[in-house]
């Protein structure tokens, strides 16, 4: 019988779209509370997530949310987690399945997990019922079969073959029998039944769009398919118990208490507004959600526009850092719908504000000049500085959209038309019959070249300050860029902290550093004396060296001072605020550390996370 205790801290996710990760569903709850997160637990197209504090978790709960295109189901959890130690659960894991006929494996990497192995066995078109690597790192594994044909057939398949870029061999190594009870299937797939399964066993799935309750009320009396992660105590979303005052809202019209005042669209899920989207299923009953429907309109039809008062909502809880004052309307421009980075404090960045009408770019808009794809990042400032240069030295005019990469738009068809990599930054040409560019080395290159003619920005190509800004750029393109990238995902967004890691590529960053600093010691710019592609090439992550860890001031002053005369042009300035004004630039995260304790906590922690990663591993700093 189902419990009717509601968890204070326990909160069940219903609606999950099959792709969403973890990391996903932390995003999103970021945008809707500051509370320590303890552990997500997804399954089959639901989950749980749950709270250190009980009020976190009555804070948060964001139901009818747009989450990843689907309407987000979140209520507290019914009934009492059972936790090791509190008593045994309902159904111990299976004891892995064996069988005599073994096929023992070396000359395997060392990296390699009984998962890979077992991939690798299945190439021969067998069934593989365990598979196991050696524990003492010496490049052995082994893997069994159901007959001992298979294990002959597998030997002959399989023996000399590549693996991971290294030959390996296969032998039969032919076991005693195990005993019956000793059999059981070791796979991810679950527990399949060997013979003829029980009178009224039902293997269908559960049907699409199942509802907990009012919906196919049979299917609980149905046994349904069973996944490696199930567990029987979710095998269906929690039975509606007693409304208390944190419970979910009683019986009767939905309020949605994120109605009157929206927050700004979530960058890291779709970029469309905090909008509910219409429901295609029939309404749930207590507790589940919504008891109206919507009207079937396709909500996603021609993007959107943000409500006229989107720089008066209110802030997500999450968004703690300064934002960045509104973009100047430029006549040629078109506005962004989404931010592209995330927060300094792990959390999905707070929306760019902008003044033009948002849209999501389905296809290339100018029908003449040059028509820049680009996003926030460090690659993507490169185009739109030196553009705005251009702009203001020639009154080149240009066009711009807006990437959403968080949601693949590069990924499209019409947009790898442009960038066959997938990549921001791309240009189209439109005065040169739609001649499309991508990657921003060679972008730089190209405009200098076509739209620079007294290179004022570049160089004369036989003299020797084209051949030397050229090797900056190489250097910067395919060792600064990323070294300072790895370093990034490592100290910010691994799933783990990998001390070798955070401590190889911040290194790395800093030996590079090092080369610059010493370079501008007896200069203002990078090459000629003057500013130049070379010196836009390396700005957009020179400007974010505070979120990688790396201590600009302290430890490089001459790349610091080259920054502040870079940073002063007015170009500079509007190519950083295209398609917005990046959240985590130097100064904006300087000044969060500066005025917001506990991001100042944050700052410490982290630093103290790199040096103890340096100590671990004996690194020291040096440059020639």
């Amino acid at each position: 019988m189902a419990s009717t205790e509601v968890s204070a801290t326990r909160l069940y996710l219903g609606n999950l779209p099959k792709g969403a990760t973890k990391t996903d569903v932390e995003q999103h709850f970021a945008t809707h509370g500051t509370g320590e997160i303890t552990e997500i637990k997804l399954m089959n197209g639901f989950g749980f997530i749950e709270y250190k504090d009980a009020m976190d978790a009555r804070d948060v709960v964001p139901d009818g949310s747009d989450f990843m295109g689907e309407r987000l189901t979140v209520q507290f959890a019914r009934g009492s987690r059972q936790r090791e130690g509190f008593g045994a659960h309902e159904r111990s894991a299976p004891r892995p399945r064996r069988t005599p006929y073994r096929m023992q494996i070396t000359g395997l990497p060392n990296d390699t997990s009984w998962q890979d192995l077992k991939d690798f066995a299945r190439q021969s078109s067998l069934d593989v019922v365990y598979s196991e690597t050696g524990r003492d790192a010496n490049g052995r594994g082994f893997v069994e079969f159901e007959t001992a044909a298979d294990l002959k057939t597998a030997v002959e398949k399989l023996d000399n073959r590549e693996f991971k870029g290294q030959r390996v061999n296969c032998v039969a190594d032919t076991q005693p029998d195990f005993p019956r009870a000793d059999r059981r299937s070791r796979s991810p797939k679950g527990r399949r039944p060997y013979g003829m399964p029980p009178d009224g066993y039902d293997r269908r799935p559960p049907p699409r769009g199942y509802s907990p309750r009012g919906y196919r009320e049979d299917y609980r009396d149905r046994s349904p398919r069973r996944d490696y992660y199930d567990d029987r105590r979710y095998r269906s979303p929690p039975r509606r118990g007693p409304v208390d005052e944190y419970g979910p809202p009683p019986r009767g019209r939905y309020e949605d208490p994120y109605r009157r005042d929206y927050p700004p669209p979530d960058p890291y899920v779709n970029g469309r507004p905090y909008d509910r989207p219409p429901r295609d299923f029939p309404p749930r009953e207590g507790g589940y959600g919504p008891r109206e429907g919507f009207p079937r309109e396709d909500y996603r039809r021609g993007g959107y526009c943000p409500p006229s008062n989107i720089h008066n909502t209110t802030p997500s809880i999450a968004s703690s850092y300064p934002q960045a004052p509104p973009v100047t309307s430029f006549p040629t421009t078109r506005a962004s719908s989404f931010a592209t980075r995330r927060q300094y404090s792990h959390s999905p960045a707070q929306s760019s504000q902008v003044t033009e009408e948002m849209s999501e770019p389905t296809g290339l808009k100018a029908k003449s000049g040059i028509e820049l794809l680009t996003a926030g990042t460090p690659n993507g400032y490169k185009v739109s500085i030196l553009l705005e240069e251009l702009k203001e030295a020639y009154g080149k005019e240009y066009t711009w959209q807006a990437i959403n990469i968080m949601k693949n738009t590069q990924k499209e068809p019409w947009f790898t038309a442009v960038g066959a990599n997938g990549r921001i930054p791309a240009i189209v040409d439109h005065d040169r019959d739609g001649f499309p560019v991508f990657e921003g080395l060679a972008i730089l290159g190209y405009l200098t070249r076509r739209y620079d003619p007294e290179n004022k920005f570049s160089f004369p190509v036989d003299s020797n300050e084209y051949d030397e800004a050229e090797v900056w750029m190489a250097w910067q393109h395919g060792g600064l860029g990323p070294m300072q990238g790895q370093a990034n995902h490592f100290l910010r967004f691994a799933k783990e902290k990998i001390p070798y890691g955070i401590q190889r590529y911040i290194g790395e960053s800093e030996r590079l550093y090092g080369i610059l600093d010493a370079r501008l010691a007896t200069r203002d710019y990078v090459v000629g004396g003057k500013f130049s592609i070379a010196d836009i090439n390396l700005l957009g992550w020179v400007n974010g060296t505070t979120l990688a860890g790396i201590d600009l001031d302290g430890q490089f002053p001459n790349v610091a001072k080259w920054l502040e005369r870079c940073l002063a042009r007015p170009g500079v300035q509007k190519g950083f605020a295209i398609p917005q004004k990046s959240s985590f630039s130097n100064a904006v995260v300087k000044e969060a550390i500066a005025n917001d304790p506990e991001k100042k906590k944050q700052a410490e922690e982290t630093a103290a996370l790199i040096k103890e990663a340096k100590e671990k591993y004996g690194y020291k700093y040096a440059s020639p």
